[in-house]
């Protein structure tokens, strides 16, 4: 990630506004425990502050399905009701936290892209069929838990196992038919929490 002081967009954005309620995350960079923490701390902030509703603009690739897993179960405990805001595109972690709020709109043009668990390790490992068989056994757990928390609203089930075996990807509308998303959101109000975005990112990241 760019520093403070080198006036470069960083790989990842993390703002909010305490007083219009809203998070706003967008960047390449994968969602990592850390970042989760932060996130959480700022929901917790937002909470305590009032009980209204927190709007969450979300946009990237994915990351840490435990980070991710953190961030829902933290949603859970709230009083606040999270909206997410899903823009640009919603891949893997990213797509499926916004199934763990009180709804999920996009914005027009936004993709919501399945993505199954993956592994990597390096060439140099070496590593037994018992270490192979424990990573597969991770890797279906994680599907099933991804699975299960987009049937929680998506149906019909069927056609979202296709989907999700496919790593498909599906437009707002398409999302709104498999009530993954609850509709299109207005650009206008989009647009608006965009430009407050962008003034606090360019404080923080001194852009």
């Amino acid at each position: 990630m760019a520093s403070k002081s080198s006036g470069q967009k960083p790989e990842l954005i993390l703002v909010a506004d305490y007083t219009e309620r809203f998070i706003w995350l967008e960047g390449e960079k994968l969602l990592t425990s850390s970042l989760a923490s932060g996130i959480i701390s700022i929901l917790n902030k937002l909470n305590k502050l009032s009980h209204e509703p927190i709007a969450f603009y979300i946009s990237g690739p994915g990351g840490d399905v435990y980070a991710f897993l953190k961030i829902a179960n933290a949603i859970e405990k709230l009083k606040s009701p999270v909206v997410f805001i899903a823009f640009d595109y919603v891949r893997s972690g990213c797509f499926m936290i916004t199934q763990c709020g009180k709804a999920c709109f996009g914005v027009a043009g936004t993709k919501f892209i399945f993505h199954r668990a993956v592994h990597s390790w390096s060439g140099e490992m070496y590593m037994t069929q018992k270490d192979y068989l424990s990573c597969l056994r991770e890797l279906m757990l994680i599907d099933a838990i991804q699975f299960m928390t987009f049937t929680k609203r998506g149906s019909p089930v069927k056609t979202i196992l296709n989907l999700f075996e496919q790593e498909a990807a599906l437009s707002v509308e398409q999302a709104v038919g498999l009530n993954l998303a609850a509709g299109v959101y207005e650009k206008d109000y989009f647009n608006k929490y965009k430009k407050i975005a962008k003034k606090l990112a360019k404080k923080k990241y001194n852009l």
